[in-house]
């Protein structure tokens, strides 16, 4: 099976699997906080957003694969169109995805923030499955080492497998790790901000590896593009959470 196909399975099961966890924790943990008929109207609009987001990021990821390499796509025009053929690039996923998160929850009258929050688990289970699916498509790895049991033969763009440092292996580890952790916290920062700071923690996993990846990345002014709009990225999210921090410390405290 190509890995195109492969990829997009891994997506899809992805996917599939945090919509269904992050709507059974909706009705196991707020038995309270809907009457029935809002409960299900809530639950249409996580799937709503779910499905959202793959499309915003699926459309999003390809503007920005093509405006990376935009001297060969400007020659041949009619391969913009071709996702099928491969060239997606992550870093336009997440303001795909964003546009489209806030444009169907506006129309449905939903606070964003916290269907975002609600939707942890299937943001979770999809990024992780990001990460594991970049095995299959050969096109993010780490760089060469001595076979020892912790490295993992890797076939690289050329066809050649060889013993490489599994950094994603590494980053879908850290992807469930920070996921569960945030989904368990109690206190108010990181409780209403849990989306937020998955998505700032992920930047710095994206900025970290940034330096051991060892496959050809796409570049934006000569600097490797996964690093440059992760720290972009990091940058605008840090400001969202303090704004945010800031406001509530400054509300009037009620005795």
């Amino acid at each position: 099976m190509p890995s195109a196909y492969q990829f997009s399975t891994y997506l899809g099961i992805g996917a599939i699997a945090g919509l269904c966890w992050s709507w059974w924790l909706v009705r196991q943990n707020n038995p309270h906080r809907f009457s029935s008929q809002k409960l299900e109207y809530y639950l249409e609009s996580m799937l709503l957003t779910g499905l959202g987001t793959l499309a915003g990021a699926m459309v999003g990821s390809r503007i920005s694969y093509v405006w990376l390499h935009w001297s060969y796509y400007s020659r041949h025009t009619a391969e913009i169109w071709q996702v099928w053929a491969g060239g997606l690039d992550w870093t336009g996923s997440l303001w795909g995805a964003l546009i489209l998160i806030f444009l169907i929850n506006g129309l449905r009258d939903q606070n964003p923030r916290q269907v975002l929050n609600d939707l942890l688990p299937f943001f979770t289970w999809f990024i992780t499955a990001l990460w594991l699916a970049s095995l299959v498509s050969h096109t993010y790895y780490g760089p060469l080492h001595v076979k020892t049991w912790w490295t993992l033969s890797v076939v690289d763009q050329a066809g050649e497998s060889q013993s490489r440092i599994p950094i994603h292996l590494l980053a879908a580890l850290l992807t469930v790790i920070a996921g569960s952790w945030l989904d368990g916290q109690s206190k108010w920062w990181l409780k209403t901000l849990r989306f937020e700071w998955f998505l700032l923690f992920q930047m710095l996993v994206c900025i970290g590896l940034s330096f051991w990846r060892a496959d050809p990345a796409s570049k934006a002014a000569e600097i490797p593009a996964d690093l440059m709009f992760a720290c972009l990225y990091l940058v605008f999210i840090s400001v969202l959470i303090g704004v945010k921090v800031s406001r509530e410390y400054k509300k009037p405290q009620i005795v």
